[in-house]
């Protein structure tokens, strides 16, 4: 049995997912919802958890998801696609594109932190797109500041890991003076390291 989290995206129709397994029990949890208060009907849960009963994982993890647009047909499908592509792969390099912007300020620390677990565990690369300049800061051991398309400047943050107090990590000096750094090479002339 594996002890790392997996991460996988479903999309269908205008829905999309965003899907975090972690071992646990089998419970549920989709935009802070137990799973019957996201999807009332029994055909839809079956369906979803299709993937997970296929590979004898429904008891075996543990299911945080985030789901946007769409019908619930279509997010039973973006749902149900994530949790296939989730136990599909355990990848070397995590790529992840924006994959907490459209949250709400606690769903987004609270998978920050989940993400900085996933890292301290497993030990992998994850190469992390955010327009977000504190995201940037308590993720990254580096940052690449892009602008109009060509790379500003590429710097180390030098906050030491883990990491497993984001609040107290935001009073840090070091959090500050990385964050200002990040800020000026996204407004001043391009410097490259």
């Amino acid at each position: 049995m594996a002890t790392t989290e997996y991460y996988g995206t479903g999309r269908r129709k205008s829905s999309t997912a965003r899907v975090y397994l972690r071992p646990g029990s089998g419970a549920i949890t989709i935009n802070r919802r137990t799973f019957e208060q996201a999807f009332p009907t029994e055909a839809l849960r079956t369906s979803i958890k299709q993937p997970l009963v296929v590979t004898e994982n429904a008891d075996k993890f543990d299911v945080l998801a985030t789901i946007s647009g769409g019908g619930i047909a279509g997010q039973a499908g973006a749902l149900r696609l994530g949790i296939a592509r989730a136990l599909a792969i355990d990848p070397k390099v995590l790529l992840m594109d924006e994959p907490f912007g459209a949250l709400d300020a606690q769903t987004r620390e609270t998978l920050q932190g989940e993400l900085l677990d996933i890292h301290s565990r497993t030990g992998k690369t994850i190469l992390f797109v955010t327009h977000d300049l504190d995201e940037a800061v308590i993720i990254a051991d580096r940052v690449v500041v892009m602008k109009d398309g060509r790379v500003q400047e590429i710097m180390n943050v030098p906050l030491k890991r883990p990491r497993p107090d984001l609040g107290l990590v935001r009073g840090m000096s070091e959090f500050a003076e990385t964050r200002y750094k990040v800020w000026r090479a996204l407004h001043d002339g391009a410097t490259v390291h």
